[in-house]
């Protein structure tokens, strides 16, 4: 979005970065479902956190998704004729997750 990196997959393709809204949240979310959710020490103090793709539900994955994009303030159209829940349908179908 407009330049702006919110959600990455990783070179890996085990695992993607969320763009989250600050370094608590990282935390908490670590902490809260470290099965699903961790950290490198290149990611350590900046809001984002990665998650396994293995233990990604296509509900939680859409959710974060959500909130990547609140976080950096996007627009309800990410592209001409793509709203946000478009954009995040994408995403997750291109990460292999599906209902």
């Amino acid at each position: 979005m407009r330049g702006k990196g919110f959600v990455r997959l990783k070179e890996d393709r085990r695992s993607v970065v969320f763009l989250l809204e600050s370094v608590d949240e990282q935390d908490w979310l670590i902490r809260a479902r470290p099965e699903i959710y961790f950290i490198t020490d290149h990611y350590r103090g900046w809001p984002s956190v990665l998650a396994r793709l293995s233990k990604l539900s296509v509900t939680e994955c859409r959710m974060r998704l959500e909130r990547a994009l609140a976080a950096q303030g996007a627009p309800l159209h990410c592209r001409e004729g793509s709203t946000s829940r478009e954009w995040v349908s994408r995403w997750t179908r291109h990460l292999g997750l599906v209902d």
